[in-house]
């Protein structure tokens, strides 16, 4: 059972997707939920947990209450491999609204959009949404880098550090040059705030990548702070 009031999972999911994210090359991003009850219904806003999609795009999609005619609510909710927002129009019973509201995002700079779903055991969903602020191609290693990127951090985020108590026996440098790299320091910043190379900063993270059981990076930094080693 997860628990999306916590402040700490969503601010680690937050950091994470803000990593994932840029390295992704995608400007914006929402990750919301949908309740197995709501599953067939789009008249009601899904629970938005993080986003940063611009504001006064947020405030008119809601205002104008979008979201009964937005396409990536319609039927990004059933697509489980990351699909375009132009290529939803292919769905049965695409209809000019829905194309409205693709027309709308981009007048408001959202563009080439990307939309993906992840069910949950409760038969919930999350509903992953990511896009540009100017036209991009949207190549099919690009759509499978998302594949494979976007459920991992989830399922690092989602993971509840209260199920066990694991041990990382992280060094106190180890710890030093993660925190770092949380701030968003790159090796070479790292190697001259604590005097040492760049190629040793590489070491200590690769350790801590080790001991985490994590394979890159953003999701080291994830999985350290949903455990408390450094702080959010």
């Amino acid at each position: 059972m997860l628990h999306w009031q916590s402040k700490e999972l969503i601010q680690s999911l937050k950091v994470g997707a803000e990593h994932v994210f840029a390295q992704l090359d995608f400007d914006y991003y929402a990750i919301c939920s949908i309740q197995a009850s709501d599953f067939g219904v789009c008249n009601a806003l899904p629970r938005v947990h993080v986003t940063n999609y611009p504001q006064a795009w947020m405030d008119y999609y809601v205002e104008n209450r979008l979201h009964v005619y937005d396409p990536v609510m319609h039927f990004g909710r059933l697509v489980t491999y990351p699909t375009s927002w132009s290529s939803l129009s292919n769905a049965s019973g695409f209809n000019e609204a829905h194309c409205k509201v693709l027309d709308l995002a981009r007048d408001h700079g959202v563009h080439s959009g990307v939309c993906m779903s992840i069910h949950n055991l409760d038969c919930s969903l999350l509903l992953v949404s990511m896009a540009c602020a100017q036209e991009r191609t949207l190549s099919t290693t690009l759509m499978k880098e998302v594949y494979e990127t976007v459920p991992a951090l989830l399922d690092v985020v989602q993971a509840e550090p209260g199920d066990t108590t694991p041990t990382f026996d992280l060094t106190e440098r180890e710890v030093e040059c993660l925190g770092w790299c949380a701030l968003g320091k790159t090796s070479s910043d790292i190697s001259a705030i604590l005097s040492i190379s760049a190629n040793t900063v590489d070491f200590h993270l690769k350790s801590a990548m080790r001991k985490l059981a994590t394979n890159n990076r953003t999701f080291a930094i994830v999985k350290a702070m949903r455990h408390g080693i450094i702080p959010f």
